[in-house]
């Protein structure tokens, strides 16, 4: 599939996400997330995983997904920058530890890869920027009942 049909369909969603989003005075962000192709040092497990998975063609489709990806990351700025929103790029998030993260190119192996998404996630200050968009919205909402959890007021 080429680069542009991937972006397409991402910016088709992040589009409705954030039309949704912002109707509701909500903040939503984009997370480009980390695979194993793509600036991490492999484990002994990992490669082996790897190689077993895709003996004949693994280093080629390997290469393909950390090229996409390169592409992708440049792209997903650009569109970033062009509407004024902010990109959190967690592609590099595992650029330094050769620990096992994944049980395949996708999946985390246990809690250590979710752990230090998250650590980056706060390394970066997006949760103190969502609470405290949450509590601007807090202090300006109505007072009176709230709606159930689930109901979005919409008719």
């Amino acid at each position: 599939m080429p680069l542009s049909n991937i972006l397409h369909s991402y910016e088709y969603t992040l589009g409705v996400t954030g039309t949704l989003a912002e109707s509701r005075g909500a903040l939503y962000a984009v997370l480009f997330q980390p695979t194993l192709h793509f600036a991490k040092p492999w484990s002994p497990q990992e490669a082996g995983m790897w190689r077993g998975r895709r003996p004949q063609d693994g280093e080629a489709m390997s290469r393909g997904v950390r090229d996409l990806y390169a592409g992708a990351a440049a792209e997903l700025a650009r569109w970033a920058a062009a509407r004024n929103l902010m990109l959190v790029d967690l592609t590099h998030t595992f650029e330094r530890t050769p620990e096992t993260i994944y049980s395949d190119s996708v999946h985390f192996t246990g809690e250590r890869g979710y752990a230090m998404v998250f650590e980056e996630i706060e390394r970066r200050e997006l949760l103190a920027r969502i609470a405290e968009r949450y509590r601007a919205w807090e202090r300006r909402a109505p007072l009176g009942p709230r709606p159930a959890i689930g109901d979005n007021g919409w008719r």
